[in-house]
């Protein structure tokens, strides 16, 4: 083998292993632009989940005031009619203005609980579900109290126990030890909290 020919196989196996090296090189870089751009997708939904998790509490709670303000009924709302029919359609105009805001809030849950099940599974999906159905229980609890002004107050007479579970629901207890939806709430909420927290934390 001629000194041109060393020359020209060194030369080859040179350049062979700077492609190499360049390969290797955007191969990292890739696989590191890649956990960067799913870092960063986990960080967002983690944020948008956690604060859509936070309204959706906040809007509960709001919506189970135990105070009824003047300002909330129909205007022209007359308490001194006792009429069965009118108290129900005045507590129902009540509660559905307080319940537009749960119903938004929901549904940024759900959009927000979406995108998290996308990336993460089943698991998150529960939890969104767990924490939702709180809404439903409060929903029932509206309806429940409007049925019952509409019979005059005969279904909760009937059946106390239902009476106090439903208005239970409806207003928020001041001992929050013994108020069923803000103790689950409490509960789902510092578990979701405890799963997203990891994904908060962007290195």
């Amino acid at each position: 083998m001629t000194i041109n020919e060393i020359i020209t196989l060194i030369k080859d196996i040179v350049l062979g292993l700077c492609a190499l090296g360049t390969v290797s090189v955007a191969v990292y870089g890739v696989k590191n632009w890649a956990r960067e751009l799913k870092g960063k997708a986990d960080f967002e939904v983690s944020r948008q989940l956690i604060r859509a998790v936070y309204k959706f509490r906040d809007e509960i709670e709001y919506s189970r005031s135990p105070m009824t303000l003047p300002s909330e009924f129909p205007a022209n709302y007359d308490p001194m009619n006792r009429a069965a029919k009118y108290k129900a359609e005045s507590w129902s105009y009540v509660f559905s203005n307080r319940w537009k805001p749960v119903v938004e809030a929901v549904q940024e849950l759900e959009v927000q609980g979406l995108e998290a099940e996308a990336l993460w599974g089943a698991e998150i999906k529960q939890l969104v579900q767990e924490l939702r159905k709180n809404a439903r229980l409060l929903r029932v609890g509206m309806q429940a109290v409007v049925d019952n002004e509409m019979q005059d107050n005969e279904n909760f007479k009937c059946n106390s126990d239902l009476g106090k579970t439903m208005k239970n629901r409806v207003w928020k207890s001041m001992f929050e030890e013994n108020d069923e939806i803000t103790v689950a709430i409490n509960s789902t909420v510092e578990k979701l909290e405890n799963y997203v927290r990891p994904h908060l934390k962007r290195n």
